[in-house]
């Protein structure tokens, strides 16, 4: 993990404490990026189980209001090992089958 020692690793006696200053700031705002971007992650693990069922479900109605859709078809229940980005991606590719099916509904009447 980085640390403000790492940060602060190329100080020299002869900067500016103003220049001490900006390194410390950047040093803090570093380690809350960081810490920021692995509680979410460990969020999103956590909630992995809710985001399949609610994803399964999903995908069960939008192919019962779009049963011709062959491109719904060919997209796959998520099991309970998926990651979120398999669940980001199939849920990109359901929103815009959805989107190109009413383009089509529409253009259709």
């Amino acid at each position: 993990m980085h640390t403000v020692r790492n940060e602060l690793s190329g100080y020299e006696h002869g900067d500016t404490p103003e220049h001490s200053r900006w390194l410390m700031r950047h040093a803090v705002e570093t380690m809350v990026e960081s810490l920021t971007v692995a509680r979410e992650a460990r969020a999103l693990t956590a909630h992995v189980e809710g985001l399949v069922r609610d994803f399964n479900a999903l995908l069960q109605d939008v192919k019962e209001q779009f049963p011709v859709s062959d491109a719904l078809r060919l997209i796959d229940p998520v099991g309970a090992d998926s990651s979120v980005a398999v669940i980001a991606v199939r849920l990109s590719l359901m929103q815009r089958t959805i989107d190109s099916e009413l383009r089509r509904q529409v253009n259709a009447v």
